[in-house]
């Protein structure tokens, strides 16, 4: 979607809201627009309660630029990232609300704002429903959410795992992992390590359902 053209072209200058319960897929496309943001990237995090002045302070900085020994800048274009974490903004008054709806709907192109919700509910009461709505109408909204049981892409991300670390594994077993444990991709990703480390320890290369009772179960 929206979110991988703009990692592919490097334009990711702007505000996202992250929302939804898969936490795996909120983490890696956090990292990813870090990563995207230059070698000398400045990481900001702001969690819980939202301070009018603070939040105003970092959006507004400039980010740091590198120097060389004879005083000319070696940065590359290098942006600022601004994680608001499980943020809260009830303590906000109207005036300083509407303030960060303009703020943070043109923060510009060298500051990313991620709105990051680690809740599966990141709404709480009317009022919160509201600014989401609102926050919604600016930034890039990604809804991660968990994928059904059994789910095509879910398996095949799943046997990767394993077939990073040269262990086999069928498909009717990727697929009885995956409904044992659920489709909690950090679950998954966790059980998928364990199972490999196990491997190694027994110096085996194929994984079993016997394994995956004796280790995931």
């Amino acid at each position: 979607g929206e979110l991988k053209r703009r990692l592919k072209e490097g334009d990711i200058g702007g505000t996202y809201l992250f929302t939804g319960d898969e936490e795996y897929m909120k983490r890696y496309y956090f990292s990813e627009l870090c990563k995207a943001s230059g070698e000398s990237v400045n990481i900001s995090v702001l969690r819980g309660d939202v301070d009018f002045g603070e939040l105003c302070d970092e959006v507004s900085a400039v980010p740091m630029q590198e120097f060389s020994l004879f005083g000319d800048s070696t940065d590359s274009g290098s942006k600022r990232v601004i994680k608001l974490d499980s943020p809260d903004f009830s303590k906000l008054s109207d005036r300083e609300m509407a303030d960060v709806y303009e703020m943070l709907a043109d923060v510009g192109d060298m500051t990313v704002v991620v709105i990051y919700f680690s809740n599966i509910d990141p709404v709480k009461g009317k009022s919160n429903t509201a600014i989401i709505k609102k926050l919604s109408e600016t930034a890039l909204t990604c809804d991660f959410q968990r994928a059904a049981p059994g789910d095509a892409t879910l398996l095949r991300w799943i046997k990767k795992h394993f077939d990073k670390e040269k262990i086999a594994i069928s498909p009717d077993d990727v697929r009885y992992l995956s409904d044992c444990v659920g489709t909690d991709m950090c679950l998954l990703a966790n059980e998928a390590e364990k199972l490999c480390a196990y491997m190694s320890a027994v110096k085996r290369d194929s994984v079993t359902r016997e394994d995956i009772d004796y280790i995931c179960i």
